[in-house]
């Protein structure tokens, strides 16, 4: 699967980030970064 379009072609992405979170110095959930093409192909 190639999932770059056709050169000249406008490609958009949505970057999310959720940071990860702490309760003293423990890790209750972990970040993550999603990155996503706004066409629908991941």
């Amino acid at each position: 699967m190639n999932a770059c379009g056709p050169q000249g072609e406008w490609q958009s992405y949505d970057i999310i980030f959720d940071a990860p979170v702490y309760e003293e110095e423990k890790t209750v959930s972990p970040g993550a970064v999603t990155v996503r093409r706004s066409d629908g192909v991941f």
